[in-house]
């Protein structure tokens, strides 16, 4: 009798709307994770699971309507992934629009673009630097009051908005030329082409583009991405250093480079700095423009580690790119070789400082040791070419000495024509032009 009751009470709860919904609602979501097993590992698509379930009167009400139209429980399932698909394609075409509105000013998709963009944001927006328009790095260097007077374009940017230029570009590098420039004003600019296009590079633009004493600009020449398309220009020598490959600021490193810094200097402020991580942010400050900040930081350190090379190294590199301090380079230099007397570089660059300063005799030396590492030195060979022209040709003809020196001359030549391959090449180009100079 008792069974009979309890029968009875379940056919009427069967019998109840409401639940009928819901089992409904167990079945059709049961359904789900037979036809999709792998879906309990997926973070999305539990996702998407737990929304239908949050909604499960909505969908039995739907499961229902389906019934009545003879949909298959298949059918209804595909319709929902459907209509969840449309709903996630929605929220992500919301979300590209409301970037494109905020970022106001984009990386160029093209040089042109790029050009133009920069000139709008001179003109309307000089004091803010958060746009898509800039590297990681060239908004560093544009947010820090000690290098800010050396951005140059901040002088008369007006100038710049009606201005015809014309685009020198090969491969992933460009440079917008007006010409004829002529003191301060009109200068090339140099952009680069990144995953997100064209950008400002302020970190190459610091370092190539220079003046002299009457302010008249010129470009140095050392090896970069933009030797070979900054030819024409008028041609400084003053910051040729021989970078090692691991100093050789990319723009493809461009936002690590930048990540670095920034952790660097949050340590600084939290207290947490030491004097060997101190280095580390000495290093990138002096191999991306910074070398004001690299010289202070430097002097501690170089108290603390007096008898790591590096300290020397980043200190002679910074006062070349900030002051062309060749004097105070030397000292700096002459330390690091005494630490590292088998070191190319300390060779080739103190080489160079001597060269520059007008004691060949000492550059000479300094680039046969160089030779005596690197048989195939490239820059050595090259550097010695120009010493052993200027030492013969300033001998008589009777002096024993100008005829080993004309060889030496040639043999050099020589080595420079076959060692300067490949992204070296461009400083035998130099020499060729160094040459027809000569003949003028």
């Amino acid at each position: 009798m008792v069974k009979t009751d309890i029968i009875k009470t379940m056919k009427k709860i069967l019998q109840n709307k409401y639940v009928k919904y819901f089992l409904v609602a167990a079945v059709l979501v049961s359904l789900i994770y037979i036809v999709y097993p792998g879906s309990r590992q997926d973070n999305n698509v539990n996702k998407q699971i737990n929304e239908i379930t949050s909604k499960k009167i909505t969908i039995t009400a739907q499961k229902l309507e389906n019934k009545k139209k003879n949909i298959s429980p298949k059918e209804t399932l595909q319709s929902l992934q459907k209509t969840i698909e449309i709903q996630n394609k929605n929220k992500i075409e919301k979300k590209t629009i409301t970037k494109i509105k905020t970022d106001k000013y984009p990386a160029g998709k093209t040089i042109d673009i790029a050009w133009k963009t920069l000139v709008k944001i001179w003109n309307n927006q000089p004091n803010l630097y958060n746009f898509g328009i800039y590297t990681e790095m060239t908004k560093l260097i544009m947010k820090d009051s000690v290098n800010k007077n050396q951005n140059y374009f901040e002088l008369n940017p007006e100038i710049y908005v009606d201005s015809s230029y014309e685009i020198i570009r090969k491969g992933n590098y460009a440079v917008i030329d007006f010409k004829n420039p002529t003191n301060n004003e009109h200068l090339p600019f140099l952009f680069c082409k990144t995953r997100d296009g064209w950008k400002f590079d302020l970190v190459n633009q610091r370092k190539l583009i220079r003046f002299d004493s009457n302010s008249y600009c010129g470009v140095e020449r050392y090896i970069s991405p933009y030797a070979a398309i900054v030819r024409k220009f008028p041609a400084y020598f003053g910051i040729d250093i021989p970078f090692e490959e691991k100093d050789i600021y990319k723009i493809s490193d461009d936002t690590e480079i930048a990540g670095k810094i920034k952790n660097l200097e949050k340590l600084y402020t939290d207290n947490k700095m030491t004097y060997k991580k101190a280095l580390k942010l000495a290093r990138l400050y002096s191999i991306t423009s910074l070398g004001s900040k690299a010289i202070p930081l430097l002097k501690k350190i170089k108290k603390e580690l007096p008898k790591n090379p590096d300290v020397y190294k980043y200190m002679a590199i910074a006062y070349i790119d900030v002051s062309y301090d060749y004097s105070s380079a030397k000292k700096e230099m002459k330390e690091y070789v005494k630490l590292l007397p088998d070191n190319e570089f300390g060779h080739n660059f103190l080489g160079y400082l001597y060269m520059i300063t007008g004691e060949y005799g000492k550059a000479e030396s300094e680039f046969e040791k160089t030779l005596e590492i690197n048989p195939k030195s490239c820059y050595s060979s090259a550097k010695l070419v120009r010493i052993y022209d200027e030492s013969y040709k300033n001998l008589s003809d009777k002096n024993e000495k100008k005829t080993s020196l004309q060889q030496k001359y040639e043999k050099m030549f020589k080595n420079a024509q076959n060692f300067c391959k490949n992204k070296k090449y461009e400083r035998f180009i130099w020499l060729i032009q160094w040459k027809h100079n000569q003949k003028k």
